[in-house]
């Protein structure tokens, strides 16, 4: 639960959408169209060599200069890439911060001022993109010269050099020499578009070994049936920190809710209140510190016998799709009269006596 608290929900989007498309998609494709240029770049050097075999003194070292070219070229085009990716997340984290938040923002007329920031948003990404192709184009034109330089010299030796050389042999390792150029571009361009894609495969990577939570139940320390019968909270030297080398945001807290009693936490943001409610759940593990309920420290036993003795009504409350039952009930652990009984404590037992299908009504209904 740390892993989706503390991380953006665009980053997550972006993962699991573009990188992995890159992934299952342009990767496939981009290894075997490299691959098969490649392929073809070596079979035309051996043509023009078999024709006149001295173009080979050329060739290599041309061979060896452009590998060069082309990592110094991949040195930067992969960071180019690492940045794109990161600017995708925050133009999802807006978008969807503005759909929830429309009714707001025409109530406050800041409709132009949202406008603005998204359109600097997408320039941003774009600005990345641009700059990624044009150092691709860089590189072509470095690599197309180096080709060029090939077939220049495997015409000059044709001419030049003395023996008897078959006029179709001559054509068949000029033409192949001509087309030299466009495929050693074609074997670049996927090559690269494949090193560049793999920067989607290190991003889906940090996603695969997040440490798991605790087990839902662990049999030495499950609580008995009754837990919690008083509901007392004992906070013992309590320490969290979100992530390692991070400050500590509660530090060393010592405290005691007695139990029948109401308590309320106060403070500034960034105090910690959320925190202590976090850790009550265990959606952050402390660092140091022990918090007892009823006698019972929480971090011995799995989430699911605490967090189903738990309740919270959170600062935004969600409908989710179903009916009003399934809404208040989703495990089916209470009855009917129960039902009514807590909706007539929250006042809402009217409106909904008033839906025709009553329990069975539609969560979402606007009635």
């Amino acid at each position: 639960m740390l892993f989706f608290d503390s991380t953006p929900v665009g980053r997550i989007f972006t993962r699991v959408s573009s990188d992995m498309s890159t992934m299952d998609f342009d990767l496939p494709s981009a290894i075997s169209l490299s691959a098969a240029a490649t392929t073809d770049v070596f079979i035309i050097i051996a043509v023009m060599a078999s024709v006149t075999w001295p173009v080979l003194i050329v060739a290599i070292p041309t061979v060896i200069v452009a590998k060069y070219i082309q990592g110094y070229y991949l040195s930067s085009a992969r960071e180019l890439m690492r940045m794109n990716g990161t600017t995708k997340a925050p133009i999802v984290n807006f978008a969807a911060e503005t759909s929830q938040g429309v009714v707001s923002i025409r109530a406050f007329k800041m409709m132009d001022m949202f406008f603005e920031n998204y359109l600097k948003l997408v320039d941003t990404d774009a600005r990345l993109f641009f700059h990624s192709n044009a150092a691709t184009e860089w590189l072509v034109l470095r690599i197309e010269t180096l080709q060029n330089l090939i077939i220049l010299t495997a015409a000059l030796l044709i001419v030049l050099l003395p023996g008897k050389h078959l006029p179709g042999f001559v054509g068949l390792s000029l033409s192949y020499a001509l087309t030299l150029s466009s495929i050693q571009v074609i074997m670049t361009r996927w090559y690269c578009n494949l090193s560049n894609n793999i920067v989607s495969v290190e991003r889906i990577r940090q996603f695969m070994h997040l440490p798991p939570e605790p087990p839902a139940i662990i049999e030495e320390t499950k609580p008995p049936a009754s837990w919690p019968s008083h509901g007392r909270i004992e906070l013992e030297d309590l320490k969290v920190r979100y992530r390692p080398n991070t400050p500590l945001v509660l530090k060393g807290i010592t405290c005691t809710f007695k139990e029948g009693t109401r308590v309320g936490v106060v403070g500034r943001t960034g105090s910690g209140k959320t925190t202590l409610i976090s850790a009550l759940f265990r959606l952050v593990e402390p660092e140091n510190g022990r918090i007892l309920i009823d006698g019972l420290d929480i971090c011995s036993m799995g989430l699911k016998d605490l967090r189903t003795k738990l309740s919270i009504i959170p600062q935004e409350p969600t409908l989710f799709r179903g009916s009003v039952r399934t809404n208040l009930d989703p495990l089916g652990m209470y009855s009917d009269n129960e039902i009514w009984e807590a909706m007539e404590k929250c006042q809402l037992k009217a409106t909904i006596s008033r839906l025709p299908m009553l329990l069975d009504s539609s969560g979402n209904s606007k009635d």
